[in-house]
This record gives C-alpha cells, structure tokens and sequence, in this order.
C-alpha cells in the first residue's frame, strides 16, 4: 500500500491539466463543460480516471471518454460528434505514464492523520483524569471535611439513641 502523496502540487504537475481542463463541448443551456466537470458529475473521480485513461490503449480511452460524452446535455449535433470530439480530448492525456507520478493517493489525506489525532486525544484525556485524581486530597479538604462532619453527626445520633432490646 501506498503513502498519500503530501506533494500539494502534486495534481497540477501530473500532466493532467490539459486533458482535464479542456473544454468538451457547449451545453443546452450555453455553458461551456469541461472534462473535469464532466468526470464529476458522472460522480468519478476526474484525476484517477485520467490518470487511468492514461495508461489504456488510446482506441479504449477514446470509446470510453466517448461514452461519457453521450451521457452529457449537448445538442444532437454535438452527441453525434462525440467519438471525434473525444479522440481530440484523448490526445491530450500524457503519451508517457512516468508523468503520472502521485496523481491520487490510495486514501484520503485527512484520514492518514486520524489514528494520530485519537492517539493524541486519549493521551490527553488520561492526563486530564490523571491531574484531578492527583489534585484530590486524600482524607482532608472543604468537601471530604464536610462529609466527615455529617458522618460524626449521624453516628452521634445513632449513639443517643435508646438501643432497642
């Protein structure tokens, strides 16, 4: 298994950039939709499916990238443009996969650091009940004194009593 990458430029300098930003085509509404934003919301990941487009055979990658295209809000004449325009996108994806160095880790960042942070809270936590148990005073102080002092009177009270027969 893999270490994240900490490298925060990591995606900018994977050779992914010109492929991911690349426009595909204009949408019903007029706006123009990238790759990036097609991959997402077709709910994958853009980087880590670039990244593995990459490393297919292109004729794959192009059918592949066609089939999102066919998926997406774009007039009829673009849809039926959608291989071609995908062959285009597929030619911007890296021709050599060493440029695809730390593209995606294999889990999330955040969750590298969390077993550290419980660590680190349960320590603190022990430390915590530590110091109040430590700052307890054994047999004396207002509220051990205070319950002494109710102790001695109820047993004063018991000794008065008549003691029954």
């Amino acid at each position: 298994m893999r270490a994240p990458s900490t490298d925060v430029f990591a995606l900018k300098n994977s050779g992914l950039d010109a492929f991911l930003h690349a426009e595909v085509g204009v949408q019903l509404d007029g706006t123009a939709l990238s790759v990036l934003s097609m991959l997402a919301r077709l709910d994958l990941d853009p980087w880590v499916q670039a990244a593995s487009w990459a490393k297919q055979p292109q004729a794959d990658t192009i059918t592949a990238v066609a089939g999102c295209i066919g998926q997406m809000p774009f007039a009829a004449a673009e849809l039926a443009c959608a291989h071609r325009t995908a062959a285009r996108l597929v030619r911007l994806l890296p021709a050599e996969t060493n440029q695809l160095w730390r593209v995606a880790p294999t889990r999330p960042a955040a969750m590298a650091w969390a077993p550290i942070a419980i660590i680190c809270i349960a320590c603190a936590a022990g430390l915590t009940v530590d110091a109040i148990l430590s700052a307890a005073p054994a047999g004396g102080g207002p509220a051990a004194s205070g319950a002494q002092a109710v102790g001695a009177q109820a047993r004063g009270a018991q000794a008065g009593a008549p003691k029954p027969r």
